[in-house]
């Protein structure tokens, strides 16, 4: 066992969360969340780096194209075998090359999960409720696995909204990261930040305030929002 004073200090790395509705440049806030010099992984999912490599986006987002030449991109697309080889990679010390990695995005990573269990089992190709099951599992298995690496771990989501009922009677709806089931608790409590992606009148900045409207939280520095830059 490792016994260590609660004063020492200790380099926090940041294990979290980004969530916006799809389209709204979560993947173009990527290149900005290294510190300067930092190398970055994108372990691309659903296909969505090639915005990176648009030039009407390069155009659109002031100081984006500088930052692509310290972007690795690793491309899983449907193949899971390809995402389970790029974890145990890794593990294996692939990860002290990145100062950041991002899976962008995990609600697609789910989605292709229960896909390729509905496509080998007995229900015409949709998934059956033990594929539910074991997808929820292997999901929060490997985002505590990413979160074990000695480095900075972001995953991407969409946005959904679910309805909070309080006990005296209130209701409100609202915006969380998109996963299935209760798995969403459970992912959001293995990381320290969940900031959800907001367009304001001059830039884009993350919330990181939890309200009865948002699900956010900042673990690391408290902080109410931030700028892009400034997430890590």
């Amino acid at each position: 066992m490792k016994l260590e004073k609660a004063s020492g200090k200790v380099a926090m790395k940041t294990c979290g969360i980004i969530y916006a509705p799809p389209g709204t440049g979560k993947t173009t806030c990527i290149p900005f969340l290294a510190k300067k010099g930092g190398k970055t992984l994108l372990i691309d999912i659903d296909q969505s780096s090639q915005v990176l490599r648009s030039d009407e986006i390069k155009a659109a987002v002031p100081g984006i194209e500088p930052l692509l030449a310290d972007i690795d991109i690793l491309q899983i697309g449907f193949d899971m075998s390809k995402w389970a080889e790029a974890v145990k990679w890794l593990e294996d010390g692939a990860y002290k090359d990145y100062q950041v990695i991002v899976v962008d995005n995990l609600s697609e990573l789910e989605h292709q999960m229960l896909t390729e269990y509905g496509r080998i089992g007995k229900n015409d190709g949709a998934p059956e409720q033990l594929h539910y099951n074991r997808t929820q599992f292997k999901i929060i298995d490997y985002v505590r696995r990413l979160r074990a690496l000695d480095t900075n771990i972001i995953f991407t989501c969409w946005e959904t909204q679910q309805e909070i009922i309080y006990q005296d009677g209130s209701k409100y709806t609202q915006a969380v990261p998109r996963l299935s089931g209760k798995s969403v608790d459970t992912v959001a409590g293995l990381c320290n930040v969940v900031a959800r992606l907001k367009i304001g009148k001059e830039s884009r900045y993350f919330g990181l305030e939890k309200t009865p409207t948002e699900y956010a939280k900042d673990q690391l520095r408290s902080r109410k929002y931030c700028a892009i830059n400034e997430l890590i």
